[in-house]
C-alpha cells in the first residue's frame, strides 16, 4: 500500500476503485476530449466520473439525486441532471451505466450512434432494451465485471497523489447491519467501508 493511502482508501480501491477504473480506462477506452456520460454517482459511479476526467475526457452525469450536483461539480463534470429526457439527447461518445436498474435504456439513448455504452452496474438482473436502437444506430454494448492487479496500482498511484479522493464512508463491524440498510434505502454517501 502505497504511503499517503490510508487503510478505507486502499479497501474502496481494491473493489469499487479499480472495478471503475477498468471500466473506464480498458473498456470504455475514453482518452483526451472523449464525451463521457455517467449513469449514478454512487460509490462505483464517483470514481468512474473522477476517472473519466483525470483521463481527459468531458463527463456528463446523471443521477436520481438532485443532492449530488455538488459532488459532479467537485468530481470536475461538465454538467448533471436529474432530467433523463436532457441526459438522452446529449450524444456522448461513451456511457457507463453504474446503477444497472431502469438505466440500460437511457444510457443507449444518451449515446451518439456508433457509440459504446458500458454496462457496469447490476441492480437488477433484468434489463428492456431497443433492439431496433441499438441496430440501427450501430451502438456497441459492453459489460464488466472486476478489474487487473494494473488497475489496481494505477488506482493507488492516484489515491496517493490526491488527484482521486472519493467518498467513503466508514462503519464499524457492530454497525455493519446498519450500513447496509443504508445502502438498500440509498442512502450512503460514496463507498462504505467497515473498519475495526
Amino acid at each position: 500500500m502505497p504511503v499517503g493511502v490510508d487503510y478505507a482508501q486502499a479497501a474502496a480501491a481494491t473493489d469499487a476503485g479499480a472495478t471503475a477504473y477498468h471500466a473506464v480506462s480498458a473498456i470504455g477506452e475514453v482518452t483526451s476530449g472523449s464525451r463521457v456520460g455517467v449513469i449514478g454517482l454512487g460509490g462505483l459511479g464517483q470514481i468512474g466520473a473522477r476517472v473519466a476526467v483525470l483521463l481527459g475526457g468531458e463527463v456528463h452525469v446523471t443521477d436520481v439525486r438532485s443532492d449530488l450536483e455538488a459532488t459532479a461539480d467537485l468530481l470536475g463534470a461538465a454538467s448533471f441532471t436529474t432530467d433523463a429526457d436532457r441526459f438522452a439527447g446529449l450524444g456522448l461518445d461513451v456511457v457507463f451505466d453504474f446503477a444497472g436498474i431502469d438505466t440500460t435504456r437511457l444510457a443507449l439513448s444518451a449515446a451518439r450512434p456508433g457509440g459504446r455504452v458500458v454496462q457496469i452496474g447490476a441492480g437488477r438482473p433484468e434489463a428492456t432494451l431497443s433492439i431496433v436502437d441499438l441496430v440501427v444506430r450501430r451502438l456497441e454494448l459492453r459489460g464488466t465485471l472486476g478489474a487487473t492487479k494494473e488497475d489496481l496500482v494505477a488506482v493507488y498511484a492516484l489515491l496517493a497523489s490526491g488527484a482521486l479522493d472519493p467518498v467513503i464512508s466508514t462503519v464499524g463491524f457492530d454497525a455493519i447491519p446498519d450500513g447496509l440498510e443504508r445502502l438498500r434505502r440509498g442512502e450512503a454517501e460514496g463507498r462504505t467501508v467497515a473498519v475495526r
